[in-house]
């Protein structure tokens, strides 16, 4: 009897220990997946060459909308897939030119209170030209 209290403790120590690993593991798993993607969500703000503040919203929805010039109307909407890094657009309204109907693909940082965009493929020269500055919260 002696020599099976200690067999019964370590196994009861190695089956927490295994529980207590595994349970961590899912919920650290858990916390990436809910950040992916959504550091981008939010106002940025912009200013070009012409010193006009754009504005671009990212909605948890999906979908974004883009002010050109500041006045507050939405000029360019459309709707984004995002991961933890890249960031795919597509616009579907608005002041649309004939090469920008096809989907832009984009790698994004968020550092602070800033984001980047770095165009990975893209035939629309005007999101491309809007995206080379940083965008602000």
């Amino acid at each position: 009897m002696k020599k099976t209290w200690p067999a019964i403790i370590l196994t009861g120590m190695i089956v927490i220990l295994f529980f207590s690993g595994f349970s961590l593991k899912i919920k650290g798993k858990k916390k990436e997946t809910k950040k992916e993607g959504t550091r981008i969500l939010g106002i940025w703000q912009s200013k070009g060459a012409s010193k006009e503040i754009s504005k671009i919203t990212f909605l948890p929805n999906g979908s974004f909308e883009e002010d050109l010039n500041g006045d507050g109307a939405k000029d360019i909407g459309g709707e984004y897939a995002a991961s933890a890094s890249r960031v795919t657009l597509i616009n579907k309204e608005g002041a649309i030119g004939p090469d920008c109907r096809s989907a832009g693909v984009y790698r994004y940082t968020v550092s602070r209170k800033e984001l980047r965009l770095t165009k990975l493929s893209d035939q629309c020269p005007s999101r491309g030209k809007a995206f080379e500055t940083a965008w602000k919260r």
